[in-house]
């Protein structure tokens, strides 16, 4: 989960940005009826494939509109200026792990910048937990952040306040049906332990 499209998705957090996704067939939130919570969750995760679907045409957007033939000339500048800056960095990354690649330095790199605006910095190792960011729980636990923080607030804006609407752990358990393997309590203690909640 990018900085990029932590704000990209957040934008869809207001009802005004992408006024053609409207969805007025909403279920109520019925937790102690079964049926009333599977329709629920199955719009909650149909509001979740629209929004990956929107957030995946708006950076197609952004690259092509970027794309220019002046830009792509500056940016390849650029690369070559920056060649010895990666080099070194590389350098210090392989006295640690040898056969680290370039990926495994923006890894190291995105980690070090989650970790600073999520409060962690300093402290070592990896993310909070020591979970690993590629498994089903942490998609998951994105994808309960989506349905927290983009979702919810979009098209049930009272919900979460004086009881109304699903908790956490609810939405832990819709999201984790989209991953396979992803445990509901897997995927909320990602989602607590990770900070995601602060994003």
């Amino acid at each position: 989960m990018s900085w990029r499209s932590i704000d990209l998705e957040r934008r869809y957090a207001d009802p005004a940005h992408a006024s053609d996704w409207t969805a007025e067939d909403r279920p109520p939130w019925t937790p102690g009826n079964e049926r009333g919570k599977l329709a629920f969750a199955a719009w909650a995760l149909a509001q979740l494939d629209e929004l990956e679907r929107r957030v995946r045409a708006d950076r197609i957007r952004e690259v092509e509109e970027a794309a220019t033939p002046e830009r792509l000339r500056l940016m390849a500048k650029g690369l070559r200026a920056a060649q010895p800056i990666i080099e070194a960095k590389m350098a210090g990354i392989r006295m640690a792990e040898p056969k680290a690649d370039f990926n495994r330095m923006a890894d190291i790199e995105h980690t070090s910048s989650v970790r600073e605006a999520t409060g962690q910095s300093g402290k070592r190792g990896r993310t909070a937990s020591g979970a690993d960011p590629h498994s089903p729980a942490a998609k998951a636990a994105r994808d309960l952040w989506r349905l927290r923080r983009v979702i919810l607030p979009r098209f049930w804006p009272e919900a979460g306040r004086g009881g109304v609407g699903p908790r956490n752990d609810a939405l832990a358990a819709i999201a984790a049906t989209r991953h396979h393997g992803a445990k509901p309590s897997a995927v909320l203690a990602w989602y607590e332990n990770e900070r995601l909640a602060r994003l």
